[in-house]
């Protein structure tokens, strides 16, 4: 009954907010409206602008990827209404004519004192197993008086998606989702636990065709609706002002095809317990999901340890996406050195997958990283990084065979030193980037197709000068990548000149970079140039050129010579 009077009143604040908000333009706020404060905020703003564009193409050489002309309008407005922040925009061009606004998903969020309420589409967050930022329509509230903590919502998870049988459609059908999240607790934001409870289910009635007809697409063959019931806590305690202990858990029971009648196989004697509280039948399965982290944090060094397991195939209808079968322990460490000049990052972790045991095998990671950041003088600084990713395997359900196990290394290391000098009259900046890049196979039976390794070597400078609003760039760049099948090396250079005139109301901008590369003996020649002008006569006024070049000037066997162009002049009124 509870349910069925939920759904009754989230059907009429539809129709609701469809008239009377619209009509006061109370909708569409992202960020929480403080009541409060609202005598302070402007009755009425509105700021945004208006652009028309027009484009040009031309090529040689390939097959044409644009039109020779086009257009382009576009606006963007954001109308302030107390602080309620409704943003409009729309676009006009030859490919897509649409008008685009917030009401076909909007959401406000008022605040007065200790009480929040949702309202419309929002995205909330209890925790990251349970409710965890899905997007909703619908209504909730959250209640802080004092140390009290209560947060309840319910409303449409997902709407119904028709989509077709035949398998041509461009969305994939879907029943509509609705349930209700509730989550209560007692602390602060140094000190508190939460516990969480989310139920959700889709409507098996909602689609425009029967499900019958939607199955016999092989590709459909999932479609069916489906319950969810998690259960879960969070919470962070301060056990001292150095020592933090952080964990979170949930209980998930998820059941595949609630129109399924037959019970005779539930023999969990848990998951008919769940019963009570959400539909459960044989095709329903449960899982878990922990994660918790100590870390102790001084001023000048910190260090933290942290465990996650995620059950195989855990899912909650109020997350996107998680991984799951997976267990993770890691530590971090951190320092900083030298009057806070040196600073010092490691991690390590070890993680493995197959917790059930039903896979053919157990891969395994061991994953090591270090940062470190080292800014002696106010001109000079350096930062370096090295990261291994060792994974292997090991026999799950099955022997595996020597010719397909899993057992490399990834390396990386980068080191990136840079140079700063700034006087009155001029600023110079010069930094200067190696990485090195490695997959090493170890195993016999694929290291030929596996194995590569790559060098990439950057160096810029960047000279601006400050009294003539000018500046130049100047960069050189090789990259070498070798695989037993090929070489590829890549080398080249780039310039760009800036600046402006007028007392900054017009600037320029010219880019020029040429590369050559090598694949095995092939070798050719790329070229990329430009100029972007910008014209600000007046305040609100901007008038916009771009040109751009892109030439092929050698033939390869993979691409012949061609030559192309693109630019767009257009204009900007800023109200």
């Amino acid at each position: 009954m509870i349910q069925k009077y939920i759904w009754f009143s989230l059907r009429h604040f539809r129709i609701f907010t469809g008239s009377l908000l619209f009509s006061f333009i109370l909708i569409s706020g992202i960020q929480a409206q403080d009541l409060n404060n609202i005598t302070k905020q402007k009755p009425f703003t509105i700021s945004g602008n208006l652009a028309a564009n027009g484009l040009f193409y031309g090529v040689s050489g390939i097959e044409a990827r644009s039109k020779p002309l086009s257009y382009l309008f576009s606006g963007n407005a954001t109308i302030g209404f107390y602080g309620v922040q409704i943003p409009l925009s729309f676009v006009f061009s030859e490919q897509e004519r649409n008008f685009r606004q917030p009401f076909n998903q909007f959401g406000l969020s008022p605040k007065w004192k200790w009480i929040t309420l949702h309202i419309g589409y929002r995205s909330l967050n209890y925790s990251s197993f349970t409710l965890s930022g899905h997007n909703m329509l619908g209504l909730g509230v959250d209640l802080n008086p004092g140390n009290f903590r209560f947060s309840f919502m319910f409303g449409r998870f997902q709407r119904a998606v028709s989509g077709s049988s035949s398998g041509t459609a461009n969305s994939t059908p879907a029943y509509k989702r609705r349930g209700f999240a509730t989550k209560i607790g007692y602390g602060t934001n140094k000190r508190f636990f939460d516990l969480i409870f989310l139920r959700v289910s889709d409507d098996s009635t909602s689609l425009s065709k029967d499900t019958a007809s939607l199955r016999k697409d092989k590709s459909l063959t999932n479609l069916t609706p489906a319950a969810n019931m998690v259960i879960g806590y969070n919470t962070h305690i301060e056990i001292i002002p150095k020592l933090i202990f952080e964990s979170e858990a949930a209980f998930s029971v998820y059941t595949n095809d609630r129109t399924v009648k037959d019970t005779s196989d539930l023999n969990d004697g848990l998951l008919k317990a769940c019963g009570k509280l959400s539909q459960v039948n044989s095709s329903s399965r449960k899982n878990t999901a922990i994660r918790a982290s100590l870390m102790y944090k001084e001023k000048f060094y910190s260090i933290m340890l942290q465990y996650k397991r995620i059950s195989p195939n855990y899912q909650s209808m109020g997350a996107y996406y998680m991984s799951n079968d997976m267990q993770q322990i890691s530590i971090e460490p951190s320092v900083l050195l030298l009057k806070n000049k040196l600073n010092i990052r490691a991690s390590a972790g070890l993680q493995n997958d197959n917790l059930n045991k039903a896979k053919n095998a157990t891969t395994y990671r061991l994953a090591t990283a270090l940062n470190i950041s080292y800014n002696p003088f106010q001109f000079f600084g350096i930062d370096a990084s090295y990261s291994n990713y060792f994974t292997s395997q090991k026999a799950g359900s099955q022997a595996l065979l020597d010719s397909t196990k899993y057992y490399q290394v990834n390396e990386n290391i980068l080191v990136s030193p840079r140079f700063i000098v700034v006087n009155s009259k001029a600023t110079h900046i010069i930094s200067l980037i190696y990485n090195f890049m490695r997959l090493n196979d170890m195993n016999t039976y694929t290291e030929n197709i596996s194995d590569y390794y790559t060098h990439n070597v950057s160096g810029n400078y960047i000279l601006t000068l400050l009294q003539y609003n000018a500046s130049v760039a100047v960069g050189i760049n090789y990259t070498t990548m070798k695989m037993s099948t090929f070489t590829n090396n890549l080398i080249g250079g780039s310039i760009g000149l800036s600046k402006t005139f007028l007392k900054n109301k017009l600037s320029v901008n010219v880019p020029l970079s040429l590369q050559r590369n090598t694949f095995n003996s092939a070798a050719g020649w790329i070229m990329n140039a430009g100029s972007t002008i910008s014209y600000r006569p007046f305040k609100r006024h901007s008038f916009n050129f771009n040109f751009n070049y892109i030439g092929n000037l050698t033939a390869t066997p993979v691409s012949p010579v061609f030559h192309e162009i693109k630019g767009v002049v257009g204009y900007v009124f800023t109200f």
